[in-house]
């Protein structure tokens, strides 16, 4: 590939030649120099150049911008007027080593993680180096010129990170000097307190915009550096937890007003912070409860037990209303209804952020059926005989309520609404009397019994003209002499 050259003509003397040694086909930065004519300017493009270079005319070498052209590597300069700008040199053993020269002008470049930034040796003078970035090497100048370097121009001076320095006046310079190691007594005397660069521009975003202690916020860097990149990220949520992710998401365990930081340093170590407000909204409690039995009756005591529960808080207050007028604010209670019917029971509980929820349920309390149950009797006698009066007693029972009607149904053909009635069979049998009765839920149930009718003269016609007593005494004597009968036959001779 040919070499690849453009050249503009400044004023009528100076002439700029660009080399682009990746377009020329330059196998270096070197051999660029090596071809070079005194007095030009070689730019070197932004990208990363792992070589050590010598400079031995007068030459302007001028970089993009000091976060764009990265020389891994040193530069020794051995001619005089010579301009070096805007490089970044790191990762060497010298950064940059003036040997013989005058008139060299050092300036906007940084010198980073270097055994030594810049070293002037005694044969040099006349030296110029400001507005440079020193950071991150174990010596950053060393200067055994004799004081004749100057450190600063126009009353600027260079950053050194490890300046210990204050600046009461807040002008950004230094108020005292940095000291530079060598021959005589160096300084600068207008260190800068911050790296001559561009600070980064610091954003971010956040999804969802409204969100909630039960969402996931995403947090997005939008951070972006004019001449530079972004190294580091320190997040502070407003509720001293912290990230240092580049994208971190975290979720908020109570609701509030949160103020957010981010804070970014760029590859110069300058820093920018902004803040924006975070509103996170609490979460309602969740109104919940069961209760026991699940079919209750208006004789049941039901246990009622609050289940709910507040995601990101306490629930501080319980309210229940039960439909029939009874309202308490215990978590778990027994309750009997006085009557069956439907009840809508409700749970409200308010949380300790002020939010409330309620839970309603509709409740079932069935009525107890009654109990039938009856009794009867003769007029006369124990035993009921045809044609006699027989009074019949209601023993029903209800447990919720009352009873309101009674139906007797004989088993004869004959009924009764009556309670307690009274009825006369006709004719002796074995007659199915039954109890139907209704209560004041109308609820029904019926109960049915035997009674057996005798027939007067037939059954008792051998005892005609005795009474009770009489027929007793006549069964005794037959069951005494039955008795001694069996006894003799038994032990007798």
């Amino acid at each position: 590939m040919s070499e690849v050259r453009w050249v503009i003509l400044l004023l009528s003397s100076l002439v700029i030649l660009y080399y682009y040694p990746i377009l020329a086909g330059a196998d270096n930065i070197q051999s660029i120099i090596n071809s070079a004519s005194p007095g030009e300017t070689i730019f070197i493009p932004a990208g990363s150049y792992s070589e050590t270079i010598t400079i031995d005319k007068p030459l302007h070498i001028v970089g993009e911008g000091e976060s764009f052209t990265l020389l891994i590597g040193g530069i020794i300069v051995e001619s005089s007027n010579v301009e070096i700008k805007g490089l970044t040199i790191q990762n060497h053993s010298i950064g940059i080593r003036v040997v013989n020269s005058t008139n060299v002008t050092i300036y906007d470049n940084t010198f980073y993680n270097l055994d030594e930034g810049i070293v002037i040796e005694n044969t040099s003078s006349f030296i110029t180096v400001f507005r440079n970035n020193f950071m991150g090497n174990k010596v950053n100048a060393l200067d055994d010129s004799g004081n004749n370097t100057s450190w600063y121009k126009n009353s600027k001076g260079n950053y050194w990170f490890n300046y210990n320095g204050s600046d009461d006046d807040n002008n950004e310079i230094g108020d005292t000097p940095y000291q530079i190691p060598g021959r005589g007594n160096s300084s600068d005397r207008f260190p800068l307190m911050k790296p001559d660069t561009l600070p980064p521009i610091v954003d971010f975003s956040y999804k969802p915009l409204v969100a909630t202690t039960q969402d996931t916020i995403y947090f997005m860097d939008n951070s972006s550096d004019p001449d530079g990149f972004i190294v580091s990220y320190q997040w502070v949520f407003g509720d001293s937890n912290t990230s240092n992710e580049s994208n971190p998401t975290y979720r908020y365990s109570d609701n509030g007003l949160y103020n957010v930081t981010l804070t970014v340093w760029d590859n110069y170590n300058v820093s920018s912070t902004i803040i924006k407000q975070v509103l996170v909204l609490n979460v309602p409690p969740e109104a919940r409860f069961t209760y026991t039995p699940s079919n209750p009756t208006d004789l049941d005591e039901i246990l009622f037990n609050s289940t709910s529960f507040d995601t990101d808080g306490v629930i501080v207050n319980t309210s229940w209303f039960l439909g029939d007028g009874f309202t308490t604010s215990e978590t778990s209670f027994t309750h009997r209804f006085q009557d069956d019917g439907l009840y809508n029971v409700t749970l409200v509980v308010f949380d300790d952020d002020g939010a409330n929820s309620s839970f309603s349920r509709s409740i079932v309390v069935e009525n107890v059926p009654p109990i039938p149950s009856f009794s009867c009797f003769s007029s006369n006698s124990v035993t009921i005989y045809e044609g006699s009066t027989v009074r019949f007693y209601d023993a029903s029972q209800d447990l919720d309520g009352e009873i309101v009607s009674w139906r007797w149904d004989f088993g004869d053909g004959s009924v009764s609404d009556d309670r307690n009635p009274t009825h006369v069979f006709k004719e002796k049998g074995v007659y199915e009397v039954t109890l139907s009765i209704i209560d004041d839920d109308g609820a029904a149930r019926s109960f049915s019994k035997r009674v057996t009718v005798f027939g007067e003269v037939e059954d008792i016609k051998l005892f005609t003209g005795l009474n009770t007593f009489d027929i007793i005494f006549i069964v005794f004597i037959i069951a005494m002499v039955i008795m001694v009968v069996v006894l003799t036959r038994k032990y007798g001779k």
